[in-house]
């Protein structure tokens, strides 16, 4: 049942896509806002001097706040974005990504784990629409 629900949102999430003017952001359009997973899972805060943080709800309203740097590359064939976690339990946690956006407020965020010293070898080469984490913008 779970996975026929994923693979049914992941048509949907194509045909917007390919309904959609392709939207090419830089990286101070992702630092003007907090972008939340729509699951739930997380909010990312991306500042200015390539470091950020993420969020990721713990219980009762509490979270735990990871830092991290990151860097976003918009003008590759696929948008990269990588993020270098510096905070315990998950420092030197190194995710290689792809971003999507399929709006102006929604991007898919799909990444491997990977080593500094090998990162591009762990990027996925494409998106994965089932297992992307689509990430919305907060409203102010």
């Amino acid at each position: 049942m779970q996975l026929t629900f994923r693979y049914i949102s992941a048509i949907i999430l194509v045909v917007v896509i390919w309904g959609c003017n392709e939207f090419k952001p830089d990286a101070k359009y992702l630092q003007k806002h907090t972008w939340s997973g729509v699951r739930g899972e997380q909010f990312i805060q991306f500042t200015s001097d390539s470091t950020g943080m993420m969020m990721i709800p713990k219980s009762e309203g509490k979270r735990d706040t990871f830092q991290m740097t990151y860097s976003f590359e918009p003008d590759s064939a696929l948008m990269q974005l990588d993020m270098a976690f510096l905070t315990l339990p998950i420092k030197g946690l190194n995710l290689y990504g792809v971003v999507e956006f399929i709006h102006r407020d929604t991007f898919l965020y799909y990444a491997e784990k990977g080593f500094p010293e090998m990162g591009e070898k762990y990027r996925p080469k494409r998106m994965d629409y089932v297992k992307a984490i689509p990430f919305v913008r907060e409203k102010k």
